[in-house]
């Protein structure tokens, strides 16, 4: 529900309440919506404030500290530079990571893991995030069928963790600790 602001009779008092107005419905909009990837505890941002971009520059996970974001999803983003924003902002469904990074070989292993930023494989133009580095070896001995098996997982796993799961979206929100976030060391 959106509070009631009264309005001042002045035109710039009534300019100033109107944008009031308009950011406390922002604000309680992105209170509802579930961000499309996890957020890291201590920084905040979406995959931990790594750019989603730079996997498919540079191919390498790089966390800028220039101070450029973006909100999409529910989250803020962090990137390298305005360049990087901008691509993500004009088609976000192409870089953020798939299963809102969590670990897709977990995942198809029918455990909720995060993905380790570091850890990562672009595959068939997807961005996937990993646990460590046994659960990245693995997954590429049969990427097509682990794929699957994720998929197939991922609405119940999202389910369980109080995340919205379309059939093929790209990054869905990822679950709960004390600022909504849960996973559990893999098995």
């Amino acid at each position: 529900m959106i509070p009631f602001v009264s309005l001042p009779k002045s035109s710039a008092g009534v300019t100033v309440g109107l944008i009031a107005m308009v950011l406390i419905s922002a604000a309680a909009l992105a209170a509802r919506q579930k961000p499309m990837a996890w957020m890291d505890d201590a920084n905040g941002y979406a995959i931990a404030g790594y750019d989603p971009v730079d996997y498919f520059v540079k191919n390498q996970a790089v966390r800028p500290n220039a101070g450029i974001e973006a909100v999409w999803g529910g989250g803020s983003w962090n990137f390298r530079n305005t360049g990087n924003r901008a691509a993500f902002l004009a088609d976000p469904q192409v870089y953020a990571p798939r299963f809102g990074g969590v670990d897709p070989y977990q995942l198809a292993n029918n455990h909720t893991v995060q993905g380790n930023p570091a850890m990562f494989d672009i595959y068939e133009k997807r961005l996937y995030l990993f646990y460590d580095g046994v659960s990245l070896l693995d997954w590429k001995q049969d990427r097509k069928a682990y794929i699957a098996r994720a998929a197939l997982a991922w609405p119940k796993a999202a389910a369980s963790l109080g995340l919205s799961s379309a059939k093929n979206m790209v990054a869905p929100g990822v679950g709960k600790n004390k600022n909504g976030f849960l996973f559990s060391k893999p098995q």
